[in-house]
C-alpha cells in the first residue's frame, strides 16, 4: 500500500525522510525546518519560528534539532525577551 507523501511547504519537495507537522498542519522536511529554527536565531523578527501566524511549539521540535541549535535558540530567546540589552 502507497502512502502518501506530503510536499514541504517551504521547498515544495516531496518528503522523503523525517516530516514535521506544524501547528497549522503544515509539513516541513527536517532540512527547511531547521533552516527556519537558525534563521530565528540570526533575525528577531523571525523568532519565535511560525507557520500562518502559528508558532511551532518548541518542547516537540526539540527532538528534531541538533543540541547545538536547540541551545542556541534557548539562549536567543533570553535575549530577545530581555527589555533592556
Amino acid at each position: 500500500m502507497l502512502r502518501h507523501r506530503p510536499d514541504c511547504v517551504i521547498c515544495g519537495d516531496k518528503i522523503n525522510g523525517v516530516q514535521v507537522r506544524a501547528p497549522c498542519g503544515d509539513f516541513y522536511d527536517r532540512k527547511c525546518l531547521l533552516s527556519l529554527f537558525e534563521a530565528s536565531t540570526r533575525d528577531e523578527e523571525l523568532y519565535p519560528p511560525r507557520c500562518c501566524q502559528q508558532e511551532f511549539d518548541f518542547a516537540l521540535m526539540r527532538i528534531h534539532l541538533p543540541i547545538q541549535l536547540a541551545s542556541l535558540f534557548l539562549e536567543k530567546g533570553k535575549e530577545y525577551r530581555t527589555k533592556d540589552r
